[in-house]
């Protein structure tokens, strides 16, 4: 029995590759920086049965009718704006995604850079590479302090509410606006 085609649009971490080459036969776009070329995509998706793609591919008619065989389209996105979902149901090709995925990642990030402007550090950062660092002073590069201040959150969704764990931990006080569901 013929394993099923994979085609991966972006390089990806060797371990996931292993573990879909188990099951399947698999080729993968050379570069991890660089999107594939839509032109190269619309070549491989004529002989695919999965693509695993990310929310720079375009996944659209144009390349849907180009895939006769193709049967699931995994998404390494939290949704799947770049594909044409209803189109790919007309067509029984079943489209995943991966919600979570990185809210825990992006809820760190948002905290490091509230850190990171709160307390000046790029800014201090640069002011001791460039050699005007002398001595100790009280105001200096001081910032504003994170622990007891007030957090406003747009959205508290998955990941607002992330973050407002991460807040929790510095005593903050949360405020946010989540938008209501008609």
């Amino acid at each position: 029995m013929q394993r099923p085609k994979v085609y991966i649009t972006r390089k990806i971490d060797d371990a996931i590759v292993s573990k879909i080459s188990e099951k399947c036969e698999v080729t993968m776009w050379g570069k991890e920086d660089e999107p594939v070329p839509r032109e190269v995509l619309l070549e491989k998706v004529k002989q695919i049965d999965g693509l695993f793609c990310l929310l720079t591919e375009t996944i659209d008619a144009a390349v849907l009718q180009e895939a006769k065989h193709l049967k699931v389209i995994s998404n390494m996105a939290v949704g799947y704006n770049n594909i044409d979902v209803d189109c790919a149901k007309r067509r029984g090709i079943i489209v995943t995604n991966t919600p979570e995925v990185l809210t825990e990642t992006t809820a760190d990030l948002t905290f490091g850079l509230l850190l990171t402007v709160a307390r000046r550090l790029i800014e201090a950062t640069d002011y001791v590479k460039q050699g005007n660092w002398k001595t100790w002073s009280p105001m200096e590069l001081a910032g504003q302090d994170v622990y007891g201040a007030t957090l406003g959150i747009i959205g508290m969704g998955r990941i607002g509410q992330a973050v407002a764990r991460r807040a929790r931990g510095f005593s903050m006080k949360i405020i946010y606006h989540n938008r209501q569901s008609a």
